[in-house]
């Protein structure tokens, strides 16, 4: 998929969110434009070797945050682009809860995907 059209689903998923903010499908599917946008190969290396390092219970990880709680080996426009749809991954679970809908699995699964190659290894 080319980045022009990854510019135009966003830019069209923006404008839906606009007009109804209670549209979890709508705010899901913006933050998959965004991680898939945000797609690095670069990455991949690193998360796997840092996967193999780090235990079941997280013992290892501290190595894999730097000071700033970034993980290492993400760009700074991949991170800017992954809090991005962490946001409107967030707003789809939020419109779920004020619709008293029950949240997907994927959702939370996303979250914390992002969360996780983010360095986010706590909730705040």
């Amino acid at each position: 998929v080319e980045t022009k059209q990854f510019a135009d689903a966003e830019r069209v998923l923006d404008k839906l969110v606009a007009i109804d903010a209670d549209d979890a499908d709508a705010w899901s599917l913006l933050a998959h434009v965004r991680v898939r946008s945000a797609a690095s190969v670069a990455a991949g290396a690193a998360a796997a070797a840092a996967a193999a390092d780090v235990g079941a219970d997280g013992s290892g990880a501290e190595g894999y945050v730097d000071s700033e709680g970034q993980a290492p080996g993400l760009s700074a426009a991949e991170a800017t682009r992954l809090r991005s749809a962490l946001g409107a991954y967030t707003h789809a679970v939020e419109a779920c809860r004020r619709l008293k809908k029950a949240t997907p699995a994927g959702l939370w699964n996303n979250i914390g995907v992002i969360r996780a190659r983010l360095g986010k290894t706590a909730e705040v």
